[in-house]
């Protein structure tokens, strides 16, 4: 009886731990990936009261943590180390993709990097961070048939993101302005340009 109990309760335990190190490697990884970038993370947040940036680093890590369950959703639980290892590295390096094609691709007419660090502009932190949830989603739903192979996955990944793509030069033809608005900080636009993206990858 005592064995099955800790068989029952050694799945949600590994994965809860393995996610709390994933955490622990993702704030590593934000602030080295600043640090090469020019900046630092941490005077930003903590004495420029850089909201913006906080915001993009908030759902950065809130969508590897959704990606990572909803793979594991999908692949019945399974939490042996070596396939977590694989998957929350995975789930990382496509959602850190995501953020540029967001930027080359989706607010391809200022730099994110420089609205969201000099400018604190929390709308286009707002618009970046919804793709990374947006992504997560499509993660989710690139890795329902994981059986069939990483490759099969990453191509349906690569279609969801087109699809984002699609929907913010949409959104453009709908509303024009729409850059010239968020890089005026207009937060209303920021809220409503990302959630119709994130929307989107909801229902990939």
């Amino acid at each position: 009886l005592f064995r099955s109990s800790f068989a029952m309760l050694l799945g949600p335990l590994s994965l809860a731990a393995g996610i709390l190190l994933l955490l622990i490697g993702l704030a590593a990884l934000l602030w080295l990936s600043g640090k090469i970038e020019g900046y630092d993370p941490v005077n930003e947040m903590l004495f420029r009261d850089n909201g913006a940036l906080a915001l993009r680093y908030a759902l950065f890590a809130i969508a590897v943590v959704f990606a990572l369950l909803a793979i594991f959703d999908r692949s019945q639980g399974d939490s042996g180390a070596w396939f977590f290892t694989q998957h929350a590295l995975l789930a990382v390096i496509l959602i850190y993709l995501s953020r540029y094609l967001n930027d080359w691709l989706i607010l391809y007419h200022f730099s994110n990097n420089r609205e969201v660090v000099q400018e604190k502009n929390v709308a286009v932190a707002f618009v970046e961070g919804a793709t990374y949830l947006a992504s997560a989603y499509v993660i989710g739903g690139a890795f329902y048939d994981w059986e069939n192979g990483i490759a099969v996955a990453l191509v349906w990944f690569l279609i969801g993101q087109l699809m984002l793509i699609l929907l913010a030069f949409l959104y453009r033809l709908a509303g024009k302005g729409v850059d010239a608005a968020l890089d005026e900080q207009n937060l209303a636009v920021g809220i409503d340009l990302g959630s119709f993206l994130l929307s989107g990858g909801m229902v990939c």
